[in-house]
């Protein structure tokens, strides 16, 4: 059922009608509906959401008035299985000591906890969408041992980068696994090396390439980086939900290697920024999970203004 208003009623302003329900950015989503008899004809006073600019009920056609649903569903990664799971906004899964942190606990059920390396990684000190991120300086990191990524996942991190020094700069690496592994680094060969080109820094796992050798992507962005070994057998980078192609992704990082955050291969060149969340999701996600998990972290991390304007949660939360 489509909404529709009297001629006593109108919406107001800054709004969008959609099947079901009502959006206005203010306030969120309205669903369901409270009858004018159950309200015993008194106007719900419930929010400034619910009338006009003149005070009047918000109505549809059938007389009733518009009411939050408190019990709408929301898309979480919960709905998936996930590999990893870590999410600062979750503050019981920090290990602190007077803010500085020593380890970020997984929220997938696999114990693939983060340990932190360092005394530069803080919480309780930034936030981002009035939610708490991790406050990562240049020189600190996080690590993960005796890990292998799977050969298919889905990767999904939500991070910024204050400041670049040397082009292998890393948000995100696999290290070990008998030397096959990759950085996800800044690829700024040129100049200053400051800037962040989203450089798939591979060793005997696929090709190297850099997506965006032009346009510095320092974010914060939701970086995506999709392994497909066993369907199309390559590597399909996405940033804010918008591709940034593919390369040739041949052999699976290797056993025993390590999972690192905010560092190189190497372990000696270190970004300055913030993490928020990551997210692996041990498959390739279908385009409808994809987007699904763009628009979760998008609305979480403020980030909605940077999804293309053709994307189907650009304007509002994906329902479970």
């Amino acid at each position: 059922m489509g909404l529709t208003f009297t001629s006593d009623a109108r919406p107001p302003s800054n709004t969008q009608l959609l099947p079901n329900r009502f959006l206005r950015p203010a306030f969120g989503e309205l669903y369901g509906f409270d009858a004018d008899a159950d309200s015993g004809g008194v106007t719900p006073s419930i929010d400034g959401a619910l009338t006009t600019e003149l005070s009047e009920p918000l109505t549809t056609e059938l007389g009733d008035f518009l009411a939050f649903d408190e019990n709408v569903a929301y898309w979480t990664p919960a709905l998936l299985t996930t590999e990893n799971w870590y999410d600062a906004a979750d503050t019981a899964t920090i290990t602190d000591t007077a803010g500085v942190v020593s380890q970020w606990d997984d929220k997938s059920g696999n114990a693939n906890h983060l340990t932190a390396v360092g005394s530069g990684i803080f919480t309780d000190r930034r936030t981002r969408n009035s939610s708490n991120v991790m406050d990562i300086e240049e020189g600190s990191y996080f690590t993960k041992t005796a890990y292998q990524l799977p050969a298919d996942c889905s990767i999904f991190m939500m991070a910024g980068i204050d400041a670049i020094s040397v082009n292998t700069d890393a948000l995100l690496a696999i290290r070990g696994g008998s030397s096959n592994n990759f950085q996800f680094d800044s690829g700024d060969v040129v100049g200053d090396q400051d800037q962040f080109f989203a450089r798939f820094n591979a060793t005997n796992i696929g090709t190297t390439n850099t997506f965006s050798p032009t346009v510095d992507q320092k974010g914060p962005s939701i970086y995506e980086l999709i392994f497909d070994l066993n369907g199309d057998g390559d590597l399909e980078v996405f940033i804010d939900g918008t591709t940034f192609g593919t390369t040739a992704y041949t052999t699976q990082c290797g056993a025993n290697s390590e999972l690192l955050l905010f560092t190189n291969r190497s372990l000696n060149q270190y970004p300055d920024g913030c993490a928020a969340e990551v997210i692996i999701v041990p498959s390739v996600l279908s385009t409808t999970d994809r987007q699904k998990m763009e628009g979760y972290l998008a609305h979480k991390w403020g980030l909605t203004a940077q999804l293309d304007v053709s994307h189907p949660y650009k304007t509002s939360r994906p329902l479970a």
